[in-house]
């Protein structure tokens, strides 16, 4: 590929436009703590179980943490996160500008790739989730790109992303499933 011809990355949509009480902003090195709360809400509820004192706990929950941002970063190319706040007030009691969640958006090869969404508990089942792959979804569509994303074929988001026009690529058994969002082709000039 030419210079010239390169498809727009996820740099592209850095002004993703979210609405509904929703902003978002870049990720920094300041969300570090707000990052490991989201993924012990979000991913580390088994790690509650294990018999180990708080210190080994938390000790063991950075780890893990840890090796999830390596995963997500090795997921796709070109990767940007924001961290998803509130913009006025919801239908929680948090406050205008509280972190509530991340999103992380890359690339692997023509598609943009969906590479981490995730949210507070007690901002789950207000359908927050489902405007932020909304808006990801009009940005990829702007683009003429189409999204992937895999999603664990037993968690609650599955059925969100079918329910928004995702389909399975493949089902290989594998505790996570290979999903993809295409855009409508373009009908072209006067049609």
């Amino acid at each position: 590929m030419n210079p010239g011809s390169e498809r727009p990355g996820p740099a592209a949509v850095a002004g993703l436009e979210v609405g509904g009480g929703l902003r978002l902003r870049p990720q920094d090195a300041g969300d570090a703590d707000f990052l490991l709360r989201l993924f012990a809400e979000t991913h580390g509820a088994s790690l509650l179980l294990a018999p180990l004192d708080d210190a080994r706990r938390l000790a063991l929950l950075r780890s893990q943490a840890e090796l999830h941002e390596a995963a997500v970063a090795d997921a796709a190319g070109a990767l940007r996160r924001w961290i998803v706040e509130r913009a006025g007030e919801g239908q929680d009691e948090l406050p205008d500008g509280s972190a509530i969640g991340r999103l992380a958006l890359g690339e692997r090869g023509e598609a943009l790739y969906l590479a981490d969404l995730a949210l507070l508990v007690e901002v789950q089942g207000q359908g927050i989730g489902a405007r932020l792959v909304e808006a990801v979804k009009r940005e990829a569509g702007k683009l003429g790109r189409p999204l992937l994303l895999n999603a664990r074929r037993d968690g609650r988001a599955l059925a969100l992303y079918l329910r928004l026009g995702f389909r399975v690529e493949a089902d290989s058994g594998e505790l996570s499933l290979p999903l993809r969002w295409s855009p409508a082709p373009d009908p072209g000039p006067g049609r």
